[in-house]
Parts: C-alpha cells; structure tokens; sequence
C-alpha cells in the first residue's frame, strides 16, 4: 500500500502511534546516566561561545573543572529527558491530519522539524536528535 492509498484517519493513526512508542522509547533509552555523556552522537558539548575559553582555562590546569561542567550538563539533560515526556506525548496526540502527512512525506529530519515548530516542545528537540 502506498502513502496516496491511506486514509486521512489511517495516515494519522499510524503516525500517532509510532511517534508516541518512539517517545516512550526515547526518554526510556536517554533517561539514564551515562546515555548523554556516554554516547557521542547525543553528547551536549560546551557551546561554541564557551569553547576558546575552555581551550584556555585548559592550558591554565583546569580541565578538571571544565569536564566536571560538560559532565554536569549532560546529567542535566538525562535528568530533563523523562520531565518532556508528557509534552512530547501530548504534542503528537495533537497532530492533524495536514501534520502527520508532513511528517510522512518530509524526510529524515521532518518530525525533529515538527516537534521544534511545536512552541511545547522546543526545548527537547534542542538536546534530542529524532
């Protein structure tokens, strides 16, 4: 069966719930420790603007503090990651049929793009890779 051969009530069903089992998958994988410091593809790094100085207070013997930041800040994120849990659930119980056609013909990047349009869910498609 083709994309142009589902209903509008089948396109959007099927798109609700592998989204939400997706979710649940998510914060249930990224929720732990280690499963943002210890995985280089999720892994916050200090932002751009923070990285010469962190090059420079390295050279001056304080790499141990800027590890314990980095460090501090993905323990924050895996801490965060169950807390968005309902508000990414409920941002796809909210999708429109116009929505989840989108999402199905927008490619690789089409439901990180959905859920960072959704003013709800901004911030965890900052630290969450779909």
């Amino acid at each position: 069966m083709s994309l142009s051969e589902l209903t509008n009530q089948e396109a959007s069903t099927g798109l609700k719930t592998a989204l939400a089992k997706g979710v649940l998958a998510a914060v249930a994988l990224l929720g732990r420790a280690d499963r943002f410091l210890g995985n280089p593809k999720v892994r916050i790094q200090l932002p751009d603007c923070l990285e010469d100085a962190s090059k420079l207070l390295r050279n001056f013997g304080q790499g141990e503090r800027i590890d314990a930041l980095v460090t501090s800040i993905n323990r924050a994120a895996e801490a965060a990651v169950s807390m968005g849990r309902d508000l990414l659930v409920s941002a796809v119980r909210a999708i429109n049929v116009t929505d989840a056609k989108n999402i199905l013909q927008g490619g690789e990047t089409s439901v990180t793009n959905f859920f960072a349009k959704n003013p709800r869910c901004r911030w965890a498609t900052s630290f969450c890779r779909w």
